[in-house]
């Protein structure tokens, strides 16, 4: 994933300074994102459902969320119902627009999407 750095960072041994446009995994890339040390430069395409609903509208789905929220997750990385189930809370918490509340809700939600699926 490309991303721009926002601050300094130390990526494999050598200091990045703010402004660089690099390429790097995309766990690295998420890790800085929420950590505001980066942001996404350009963002990938991603594979559509397979409902073919867009992502936000997948996102939207899921209680609490909205276009808006969305699109932020999304920026974040999350970019199906199943990856927002598997994060870590605090992870979500750092998405703005997400507190301890929106994420059990937004979680719960998520799980019992899946687990509609399931059935």
């Amino acid at each position: 994933m490309k991303i721009r750095t926002i601050r300094s960072i130390k990526l494999n041994g050598n200091w990045v300074t703010p402004g660089s446009c690099i390429e790097v995994d995309d766990d690295i890339a998420r890790s800085l994102i929420r950590k505001n040390a980066a942001e996404v430069f350009e963002i990938p395409e991603f594979e559509l459902p397979e409902s073919n609903t867009s992502i936000v509208e997948t996102l939207c789905q899921l209680e609490e969320v909205n276009v808006e929220l969305a699109n932020r997750l999304i920026q974040a990385g999350y970019t199906s119902i199943k990856s927002i189930a598997d994060a870590e809370p605090d992870d979500l918490k750092k998405v703005k627009g997400i507190g301890k509340k929106t994420v059990a809700k937004i979680q719960e939600s998520a799980d019992d999407i899946l687990s509609e699926e399931d059935d």
